[in-house]
């Protein structure tokens, strides 16, 4: 459920930086990088404001959490199971 979530934030921080332009999209940028942390510190690498970008973040960070909560997921699981 988190990733979904998270999905959604994603999606309308890409939007309203898409929608904004210039310092949207920066501010959308940062706010992808700051909740997706660690592997969206990838995103410093980047242009820092292309459309382009906030969708690659938001996709990492989505791939990231998707990985947490299936991690957690099982980890739950062999814990209640033995």
């Amino acid at each position: 459920m988190g990733a979904c979530v998270y999905a959604a934030v994603a999606a309308t921080l890409v939007a309203l930086g898409a929608h904004f332009g210039g310092e949207g999209r920066v501010s959308a940028m940062l706010a992808l990088i700051l909740t997706g942390l660690p592997l969206t510190l990838l995103g410093l690498a980047f242009d820092r404001g292309t459309l382009a970008d906030l969708v690659i973040l938001a996709f990492i960070g989505e791939l990231q959490w998707t990985v947490v909560g299936a991690l957690f997921g099982r980890w739950l699981d062999r814990r209640a199971g033995g």
